[in-house]
């Protein structure tokens, strides 16, 4: 799926610009008093003809006008088309790409076989399959597995991003958006893009008003799943035939509105 998208989508306002033209046509368009004369209709004839043709090249001009202010407002505003993945192919222009990973604990959910976090790492190659030499990329995640002070140039490796963990440290993707927005400042490219990979089980409100392309990537397009949470209530030991057995008290919240049953719980 393509979508078309504005660097600098703020500067489209400028192509209201465009109705000026048309303003100027009908308001400065002369009136002339009619004049009819019984013997001169040749000439009256000629004069309309003379008048379609001027009216005709007034309209082609008024076009040409308008089409010019649109022009060079889209080409201000900057457009890019663009599919999942930071572009089709490996020919584009350097650009500095951000990535953020959700790494938290609700990504360890199984879909198709696969972990949430398993499906997102293979989205995130992707897109790191597509950068090039001339591009600088930047992951960012929850527990700040890869993030570093600086961006990478070219594609990191593939074992970096096999190797981000689930974590249990639930830092807001809202600050980690804001943080990747803020150091795009040191972006040494023009074109910066910002993508979230994750299954959005947190409420996101970040609101960014630099026009920094953004991105969001659900990793798991199943909209039923269970949504279900435990809380441990209290942990104690006990003694049973010379044998010690840690007991755990627990309570299993349900989030969603169906019955949920037989589902297996894991102590990390």
């Amino acid at each position: 799926m393509f979508s078309l998208s504005f660097l600098n989508s703020g500067i489209l306002i400028a192509a209201t610009s465009a109705i000026i033209p048309i303003i100027i046509y009908f308001f400065a368009k002369k009136r002339p008093d009619k004049v009819i004369f019984s013997s001169l209709k040749f000439i009256i004839k000629s004069k309309n003809e003379k008048n379609s043709k001027i009216n005709l090249k007034n309209i082609l001009l008024l076009i040409i006008r308008i089409l010019i202010l649109l022009l060079v407002s889209l080409a201000i505003a900057r457009p890019t088309l663009k599919s999942l993945g930071m572009v089709t192919s490996n020919s584009h222009a350097p650009t500095t790409i951000s990535i953020i990973a959700d790494n938290s604990y609700s990504m360890n959910y199984y879909s198709n076989e696969l972990s949430r976090l398993d499906q997102m790492k293979q989205i995130a190659k992707e897109i790191n399959n597509k950068i090039t030499n001339k591009d600088y990329v930047r992951i960012y995640t929850k527990d700040s597995y890869i993030t570093s002070q600086k961006f990478f140039k070219g594609a990191i490796a593939d074992t970096l991003i096999n190797n981000i963990p689930l974590t249990y440290i639930n830092q807001p993707i809202d600050s980690l958006i804001a943080q990747a927005v803020k150091d795009f400042e040191e972006s040494p490219t023009a074109n910066n893009e910002l993508y979230i990979l994750s299954d959005f089980n947190e409420q996101i409100s970040y609101a960014d008003s630099t026009n920094t392309p953004i991105y969001a990537v659900n990793v798991d397009d199943n909209e039923s799943w269970d949504n279900l949470s435990a809380t441990i209530i209290s942990t104690h030991i006990a003694n049973n035939s010379n044998k010690r057995y840690l007991n755990v008290d627990y309570l299993i919240n349900n989030h969603s509105t169906k019955d949920v049953k037989d589902r297996m719980i894991r102590l990390f």
